[in-house]
């Protein structure tokens, strides 16, 4: 699917910023296997490291890919309004998903 940064990557509703509610409510689920290691590290290193105001620190390929993934999310995949409780992980306390 195409997209395009454009002025939405800052946008705190739309852009990169939105991310952090994902990270914060544990919307984000990485891989824990040592073959994967350093690519889920470097995941999360960008992720802690983004600027929030648009200067470049170090790399961000990897967030710009989650942030792509997130945005076309709902155009990918349907959530279903009576999903089953049993998909939230038992360590997630009950949240809105979305």
């Amino acid at each position: 699917m195409p997209h395009t940064t454009g002025i939405n990557k800052l946008d705190s509703d739309l852009g990169v910023p939105s991310l952090r509610e994902h990270w914060k409510h544990g919307r984000v689920r990485l891989p824990g296997a040592p073959e994967v290691y350093k690519d889920v590290m470097q995941l999360v290193n960008e992720a802690c490291r983004y600027n929030l105001r648009g200067k470049q620190v170090g790399t961000d390929d990897c967030v710009m890919a989650e942030w792509f993934f997130e945005v076309k999310l709902p155009q990918i995949a349907k959530v279903e309004d009576d999903m089953d409780v049993e998909a939230v992980p038992s360590w997630l306390p009950a949240l809105s998903l979305y």
